[in-house]
């Protein structure tokens, strides 16, 4: 009994001096880099999104910085960044649809706009696009265009059959074409006067191209649940491969291009 006595006593005053050595002041933010939910390359830096952080590697003297919630961010749950060239900066869009900008500086600006809407039913961003000082979300009710400059909601546009919402996946930009990948397929819309806020001025090309888009090298690249294709007009597509058996694919676009299964590997 007196062993058990004694055992006990020496476990609470461990106890107690473990809890008095971590007060409040001293707890410490650790996040897990190791899985990346988003990633960006720049000229400087390249750029990694985890759930939880932030991470910006120096590609010229290899120093590593991290950001949070405790540093800066204004929100957990990355869910996709893109580098605007035009004003130097990452955005960044949460799995609440919180919008931040960070510079290379570690400078965060928050624009909460689509957090804080009144848009009924899900808000969730699938992808972003910069083009100029602007940002085009491909959210779960449209296409949502961001002035990044005056960090305001610059136009909203609802593109479904009818006026109505729906889902965009992805989006893209070509010379005066724009082209959205949507659940109703893709559609086109011309930057020559048109009124972009019409759901009318989108005219579906391509009902079965329902995931994503990137362009590179000149080449236009979409592809649906199944197959990659190339655009090369408006009206006809070239097979390239088939897509079954991959998970989650996404196509991106740097030096090369990539088609990543974000639940393996990519080739």
């Amino acid at each position: 009994m007196l062993l058990i006595r004694l055992l006990f006593m020496h476990l609470l005053f461990c106890t107690s001096t473990l809890l008095w050595g971590q007060q409040y002041n001293t707890w410490r933010y650790h996040n897990s880099y190791e899985t990346s939910t988003a990633l960006e390359t720049t000229e400087v830096a390249v750029w990694s999104a985890s759930l939880t952080g932030l991470l910006r590697y120096d590609r010229a003297s290899g120093e590593i910085q991290t950001y949070d919630k405790t540093n800066g961010l204004s929100d957990v749950q990355i869910r996709q960044i893109a580098w605007n060239t035009e004003i130097g900066s990452l955005v960044i869009a949460y799995e609440n649809s919180n919008i931040d900008l960070i510079n290379d500086f570690g400078v965060v600006t928050n624009i909460p706009d689509i957090l804080n809407s009144s848009v009924t039913g899900s808000k969730l961003i699938n992808a972003i696009y910069t083009k100029g000082s602007k940002a085009f979300l491909s959210c779960d009710f449209g296409i949502v265009v961001v002035d990044l400059v005056n960090l305001e909601i610059e136009a909203t546009y609802v593109i479904g059959n009818g006026g109505q919402s729906v889902v965009c996946y992805d989006f893209s930009i070509a010379e005066d074409t724009l082209y959205a990948i949507s659940n109703e397929g893709l559609k086109v819309a011309f930057d020559d006067g048109s009124n972009l806020l019409d759901f009318q001025s989108w005219n579906i090309i391509n009902p079965s191209i329902t995931r994503g888009i990137e362009h590179w090298e000149g080449a236009c690249l979409m592809h649906s649940l199944d197959t990659l294709y190339k655009l090369e007009s408006l009206d006809s597509l070239t097979f390239i491969m088939p897509l079954s058996g991959y998970q989650t694919i996404q196509l991106a676009a740097s030096d090369s291009l990539y088609l990543i299964q974000t639940e393996g590997d990519f080739i």
